[in-house]
């Protein structure tokens, strides 16, 4: 995980998720990820992209690093969500 990231949008290529591809926009200010919005095709809204919205963006956020933990009953929607903000991240370092 690059630690010195450039202020401004990054758009991640899509990444393999459960049912789709995820694809995520991070934001950075200051040098920190502020925002995180991921789009995806065909993720489980109760399971999936819950996991996502919920649980993995914000801690994300809180640890400025994509190493946190997978949710239980969405490992292939967290990992794709963690490699595109990963992809993101690593285009801010540019």
């Amino acid at each position: 995980m690059p630690t010195a990231l450039k202020d401004g949008s990054y758009t991640s290529k899509a990444t393999p998720g459960m049912f789709g591809t995820i694809t995520a926009t991070v934001t950075v200010s200051g040098g920190k990820i502020t925002e995180i919005a991921q789009e995806n095709e065909m993720e489980t809204r109760y399971i999936g992209v819950t996991a996502m919205d919920d649980v993995l963006i914000p801690e994300i956020i809180a640890k400025q690093d994509v190493h946190v933990d997978t949710v239980s009953g969405a490992t292939a929607s967290s990992n794709g969500l963690r490699n595109a903000v990963l992809d993101a991240c690593q285009q801010a370092a540019g």
